[in-house]
């Protein structure tokens, strides 16, 4: 069966040096929805978890948890051997990234208004943001993606929502980078 298309995302990362205090940008990018993403879709509009635990046994009812959507931020180094400066391009079918180093809870999670503006009022478009402070995620960054479900907070874990290669941002213990990914359904 094949997938249907029902999002797409853009991506801005912002480096600041924070002794100068100066912000820059360091991209706008669009990114790729990756084809295990429609089974979280699956599972958050089930509302609830299966039934059973490992090895067949039932969760009594009522303590069935929640499904967890987008929760938090991967960022990696990428495969040893790829050219920083121009990485190969996120697949739809990966499923985590290369070479995590770092993952961050979002600090935000905003409906977007049709004039780009945040809202209360229940939209189709999410912006999520954080940031990744100075003690984390310091290297050649070349891949981010959002993670949600089950164990979504845990290096390696959960299901994979989207994806991003891009060229190197060196990130140092002298910087913080933030970064705001934008979903449309």
């Amino acid at each position: 069966m094949d997938k249907i298309q029902i999002a797409k995302g853009e991506v801005w990362a912002y480096l600041e040096d924070v002794k100068t205090g100066v912000k820059k940008e360091a991209f706008h990018k669009n990114n790729i929805i990756v084809d295990v993403a429609s089974n979280l879709l699956a599972e958050l509009v089930r509302g609830i978890m299966p039934t059973t635990c490992s090895g067949g046994i039932p969760v009594p009812n009522g303590t069935r948890p929640q499904v967890d959507g987008a929760r938090v931020l991967a960022i990696g180094t990428g495969a040893p051997g790829w050219n920083l400066q121009s990485p190969p391009p996120a697949t739809a079918a990966q499923t985590l990234l290369e070479n995590e180093i770092d993952r961050n809870q979002f600090d935000r999670v905003d409906y977007i208004n049709g004039i780009g503006n945040v809202t209360v009022t229940r939209t189709n478009v999410l912006e999520l943001e954080t940031t990744f402070g100075t003690s984390e995620a310091n290297g050649a960054l070349v891949e981010m993606g959002l993670f949600g479900g089950t164990n979504a907070l845990n290096a390696n874990m959960g299901t994979q929502i989207n994806a991003l290669n891009f060229p190197v941002i060196n990130k140092t213990s002298s910087s913080t980078l933030t970064i705001l990914w934008r979903l449309t359904f």
